[in-house]
């Protein structure tokens, strides 16, 4: 691609690889890699949506993981590098005009490069609009933890991108089709089995798969945006409201870029979010946590992926382990990977014990507990991060302010125990291009983004709603069963309300 590095392939990965991924890590692997390949020539368009999609059916026969990507095939596959400079510029950089057309398509910025801000990217390009993201991180990582992409989100991705559903089809695993829910973090006993496949198939949507967030990204510069127009190592300075309803966004080494939309993708401490509130950008992050309305939520996350294949892989997908004042999460992350995150109940200002690795702090924490110490003995301690987590309260108007709006964290920062904080970039991702694509004159936009922040805001903060409530019962799990009768009869009401939130979250048009 022009103005990639030339160092970098973006081009599908050879045939050795494909032959890899078809590689079993279980006796049971090629059957599923087969199935979610070939799912794209089985597939027929959701339009009427079927009972049972082709999709669904395919999965029903699927296995679990891939056999892991070398370190070479990795690097080959994944794009690190940035955009040329030359291409940062949009082609135009003055309107002829207020009208939107062919001749004088929508200019988008999108601030934050994340996955949120690279689906949107992508979902503006396809519908001709004109995209340029600038992401503060001088590249892309190498790895990074996968990301559950469930029913809800991957409908709307596939609805931006076929290519880009039938990649992640490929090189993802489905997880839908095995056993989830909660167990005693030290008897092992299953609390709670939930099933997310059948409120999908009732949709006919796709089944949840997990897929690495490094693979995911690739693929949607492979499917969706262009590289050259995605900027490493650029960060956002403020923007200037012109006259004629563009804007000039500014950049911190003096670069000014003109155009007709500024999107804020760019997470819980972002700076669009301030810049729409009038509050100073240097006043943000973690130590103006409360100033800006964000809130510790009480705990304290270490996470990390490794090359792990479980005993029950071929039958559990996703558990969360629950203990005293912790909790742990443990899911198959696809080509040979596992992935885990433990929460930890403590003040907010503790910093980490002196004189211990994380793995060894882990290990002391987690002693005794099922499943995870066989996790941690094969993660790397370089591998593990440590997370401060904050949440907001829902932000019940004002995403937007004239031409600007936010997207993903940026406006509705929740925590990750429905799994659907990036699920619900995405969907905010496919309204908002959708909405954007139909303004005929930058005049309109500020109500388009109005409509956007209407369509999205009632989900997305009932969503942060449960999210957070979960972290209050599973952090709490010790105290409910004190009485046990009370705590039997709270898992039966878990078990029995879980159906209800996956209608509410797997619908095929949020």
């Amino acid at each position: 691609c022009p103005g990639a590095p030339t160092n970098v392939r973006l081009e599908a990965p050879a045939t050795p690889r494909k032959a890899r991924l078809a590689m079993a890590v279980s006796r049971r692997a090629a059957p599923r890699l087969s199935a979610v390949a070939t799912r794209a020539q089985r597939h027929a368009p959701r339009q009427p949506r079927p009972r049972v999609s082709p999709r669904c059916q395919a999965a029903e026969t699927a296995g679990t993981a891939a056999a892991p990507l070398s370190e070479e095939e990795r690097r080959a596959f994944i794009y690190s590098g940035s955009g040329a400079p030359e291409t940062l510029p949009f082609e135009r950089s003055r309107r002829a005009g207020s009208s939107v057309g062919a001749g004088e398509p929508l200019r988008v910025i999108i601030a934050g490069g994340g996955l949120g801000g690279l689906v949107l990217a992508g979902a503006c390009h396809l519908k001709g609009m004109h995209v340029r993201v600038i992401e503060q991180a001088p590249a892309y990582m190498g790895y990074g933890g996968p990301i559950q992409v469930q029913s809800n989100a991957l409908a709307a991705l596939e609805d931006i991108s076929k290519d880009l559903y039938d990649k992640m089809a490929e090189l993802g695993t489905v997880t839908a089709d095995r056993i989830s829910g909660l167990r005693d973090g030290i008897t092992g006993r299953w609390l709670c089995e939930f099933d997310t496949k059948e409120p999908a198939v009732a949709k006919g949507l796709p089944l949840t798969l997990a897929i690495e967030r490094p693979l995911l990204q690739t693929i949607l510069l492979q499917s969706c945006v262009p590289p050259e127009f995605v900027h490493n190592n650029c960060r956002l300075a403020g923007y200037a409201e012109q006259a004629d309803g563009t804007l000039v966004v500014e950049l911190e080494d003096g670069t000014a870029l003109e155009g007709d939309v500024l999107v804020g993708a760019d997470g819980i401490w972002s700076t669009v979010r301030q810049l729409i509130k009038g509050a100073p950008i240097d006043r943000r992050g973690r130590e103006f946590a409360r100033e800006n309305g964000a809130s510790y939520t009480g705990y304290v996350c270490y996470t990390a992926a490794c090359f792990h294949v479980p005993k029950d892989v071929d039958t559990v997908s996703y558990k969360v382990l629950l203990g005293r004042d912790k909790y742990a999460g443990l899911t198959d992350a696809g080509n040979g990977r596992y992935h885990f995150w433990a929460f930890i109940g403590q003040d907010e200002n503790k910093p980490h014990p002196e004189g211990m690795s994380y793995k060894e702090f882990l290990e002391q924490e987690f002693d005794g507990w099922v499943d995870l110490p066989a996790v941690l003995k094969d993660t790397r301690d370089e591998d593990i991060a440590r997370r401060v987590m904050y949440d907001r309260k829902p932000m019940l108007g004002g995403w937007s302010k004239g031409s600007v709006t936010l997207l993903g964290d940026a406006a509705h920062a929740m925590m990750p125990n429905l799994g659907q904080g990036g699920n619900m970039a995405f969907e905010d991702a496919r309204k908002l291009a959708d909405i954007l694509a139909g303004v005929q004159n930058i005049q309109d936009v500020p109500a388009a983004l109005k409509e956007y922040e209407n369509a999205r805001i009632v989900r997305c903060a009932a969503c942060q709603g449960f999210s957070r409530s979960g972290s209050d019962v599973l952090g709490e799990y010790h105290k409910i069963f004190i009485f046990r009768p009370l705590g039997e009869l709270i898992v039966k009401f878990i078990q029995w309300s879980q159906p209800f939130m996956l209608r509410f979250l797997y619908v095929p048009e949020a």
